[in-house]
């Protein structure tokens, strides 16, 4: 396992990969030798199924009566669907279609915001083909804006896609991420390093994860902190210093950014949150089990955690949930059976975050204030 430090450093690189970037993966390559897929005999137990971070299905218990073969592959050439709805991610075919289960199953599915024809994502719905060349729109979907997904249940097996009334207006502008944020590395029960600071970023059009041009504002302020430009992280930073706590939980933090040529003047408040869960396990250097393990935290405040499991040498996301805020998550088997043994990191964050309306701002750029737990672990057979 790595040292402390470097276990900071990791943190560090982890936290700004992390801040701003939504997840776009509901766009997906059509080249056919590269399709999404995967596949499970499922029985009376039930089980999951999952593409990480495109699509998943929970089949519970005593929804079978025999063991059945289910596939989820991606649809290149799916049944269209009628103006002004249009796809905003991959349409997946579940299959055997028309599969009925005798307890409904938990389906989640993410979609590309950038393919959205509305900013505020009302339109969102999760639909399913009738067989008849129709598309149906599903009942009791939740959406998650901020992590760009929807889920609802389903009583059948066909083809799912989610879709967006495309009629609503755009507004279009700088592309601004603003963070208050408090990072806490757990190295064990009672042992670890905080790390404070404030984030702001402003790109030239919506790209929250690659950005097209970054533009910089006169000045960017939170509260009686000013921001510096970081040329490696192409972001105006405060703070991030080991131990140098400065942020006050549930208290206001105002941005107000001065304006420039490029980016107009902000002023826009967020509310910190009143607690910071935090992790109990697993911990650095913590030993969990693909059989599933129990993730746990303190100081439980309601709301709700994302908690993420990410591959260390590439920061990519490879299973991430949001759950209430209880103190525990149990990772069962089957949704741990698709990955490598190793080592990994486990984000766990809880935080307040509201979309920034604004003059000359994208409707899509966001404000937030969170509490982020990083920890890395093992994961073994």
């Amino acid at each position: 396992m790595k040292s402390r430090l470097l276990f900071v450093i990791v943190s560090l690189l982890l936290l700004l990969m992390w801040f701003g970037c939504s997840d776009d993966s509901g766009t997906d390559s059509n080249d056919e030798d590269n399709l999404l897929t995967t596949q499970k005999n499922v029985g009376p137990d039930g089980d999951t199924l999952e593409i990480p971070g495109k699509i998943r299905l929970i089949v519970p218990p005593a929804a079978l009566d025999d063991t059945l073969t289910i596939s989820i592959t991606q649809n290149t050439s799916p049944t269209p669907c009628i103006a002004p709805n249009k796809f905003v991610g991959t349409v997946y075919s579940i299959e055997p279609s028309g599969t009925v289960f005798d307890t409904d199953a938990a389906l989640k599915i993410y979609y590309s915001p950038a393919l959205l024809g509305n900013g505020d994502e009302e339109g969102v719905v999760v639909c399913c083909d009738t067989g008849d060349a129709v598309w149906d729109t599903l009942p009791g979907m939740l959406l998650d804006t901020l992590h760009n997904f929807a889920a609802v249940d389903i009583g059948h097996l066909s083809d799912f896609a989610v879709m967006d009334d495309t009629t609503g207006p755009v507004t279009e502008g700088v592309f601004a991420n603003l963070c208050v944020s408090r990072v806490i590395n757990v190295f064990g029960v009672g042992s670890m390093s905080i790390i404070d600071g404030i984030v702001a970023y402003f790109d030239s059009a919506y790209a929250p994860c690659e950005p097209l041009k970054v533009l910089h504002p006169g000045g960017v302020a939170c509260n009686e902190f000013t921001l510096t430009w970081d040329d490696i992280s192409s972001r105006y930073l405060y703070g991030f210093t080991v131990m140098d706590q400065f942020i006050v939980l549930d208290s206001s933090y105002t941005f107000t950014v001065t304006a420039s040529s490029d980016v107009p003047a902000l002023t826009k408040v967020i509310e910190f949150p009143s607690c910071q869960p935090t992790l109990t396990y697993p911990l650095y250097d913590d030993t969990a089990s693909k059989t599933g393990f129990d993730v746990t935290w303190s100081y439980i405040c309601g709301g709700t955690v994302r908690i993420t499991l990410m591959n260390i040498g590439e920061g990519d996301s490879l299973l991430s949930v949001e759950v209430p805020n209880s103190g525990s998550y149990s990772f069962s088997s089957g949704a741990l059976s698709g990955l490598p043994t190793g080592e990994y990191g486990i984000v766990m964050v809880h935080q307040n975050w509201e979309y920034i309306n604004a003059a000359g701002y994208d409707n899509r750029s966001t404000i937030m204030a969170r509490v982020m737990n990083i920890s890395l672990f093992y994961l073994k057979d």
